[in-house]
């Protein structure tokens, strides 16, 4: 029963997490509070930030027995989904805003509105040739490398349902960029794969 609750709240999160971020509900506070808005995305990581490790100590109060013992093999996997992850992170500070991303840059330039794309174009460059989100698959990469540190049952459900949840994500982001640059994005998806960068071991 605590697995199906745990479950519940990690859905729950997903649910809070998307929600907030609709069209529908950010029109609602841009015109509430006006040029109070540039607050909006720190709060926003903030509870999203407080909320996981909220659910996260929350299952490690339960005593789990470990699916499996890690071993040397298990370690090699973490470090190489660890590296490849920093790798795609980096990777992609080059193409997104980190302080536009955590709304600092909101504060400092007292602008409300802006996404986290450096010049809030579309741009085709760097890891963005490979990977049309790198911080996404990088994303999913640390989840299962730190699971496979002592993998227990309330991890396996974190992992499963966060790693859906940002491919669902993804999908969606994907029509709301096809909405906004149109055939340009359509020729863009052809060519780059949306997650997994495999079309660079074809190079």
């Amino acid at each position: 029963m605590k697995y199906f609750f745990i479950a519940f709240l990690w859905s729950l999160w997903c649910f809070f997490h998307s929600f907030l971020i609709t069209p529908s509900i950010t029109n609602y506070f841009k015109r509430k509070l006006k040029n109070r808005y540039k607050y909006v995305r720190l709060f926003y990581n903030f509870f999203a930030l407080v909320s996981f490790i909220s659910i996260r100590l929350y299952a490690s109060l339960f005593k789990e027995e470990i699916l499996f013992n890690p071993n040397v093999y298990t370690h090699i996997l973490q470090i190489v989904l660890f590296g490849v992850a920093m790798l795609f992170f980096v990777m992609g500070t080059k193409n997104y805003d980190i302080k536009q991303f955590l709304g600092i840059r909101q504060l400092k330039q007292n602008n409300p509105s802006g996404g986290i794309g450096q010049s809030g174009s579309f741009k085709q460059t760097g890891i963005l040739r490979y990977t049309r989100h790198p911080w996404y698959i990088a994303t999913i990469l640390i989840l299962w490398a730190v699971g496979l540190n002592g993998l227990v049952m309330s991890k396996l459900i974190m992992n499963s349902i966060l790693s859906v949840y940002v491919i669902i994500g993804t999908i969606l982001e994907e029509k709301k960029l096809v909405s906004e640059f149109g055939d340009i994005y359509r020729e863009y998806q052809k060519k780059v794969p949306m997650l997994i960068p495999y079309k660079i071991f074809r190079k």
